[in-house]
């Protein structure tokens, strides 16, 4: 019991940490000319397309949930 315990705490440090980093790497530095405001009709975040990315992380969430399952019931019998 002790030892899934550990596991645990572990796991949510690590949760932790990792957003902590995500939440700092999201900050973006201020502007060197001190100007405001989005210049010459530049997208946001550079209009870099996330749909690929969204598609691999869904693909990768099924493998590894299929594979859980499959664990789990080879458990079971």
């Amino acid at each position: 019991m002790k030892l899934k315990s550990s596991i645990m705490k572990r796991k949510i440090q690590l949760v932790v940490f990792f957003f902590a980093i995500s939440m700092s790497l999201m900050a973006d530095p201020p502007d060197p000319n001190g100007g405001g405001g989005n210049g010459g009709g530049v997208l946001p975040g550079g209009g870099a397309p996330i749909g690929g990315g969204v598609f691999l992380f869904i693909a990768l969430a099924g493998i590894y949930g299929t594979k859980k399952t499959i664990q789990l019931s080879e458990l079971n019998t």
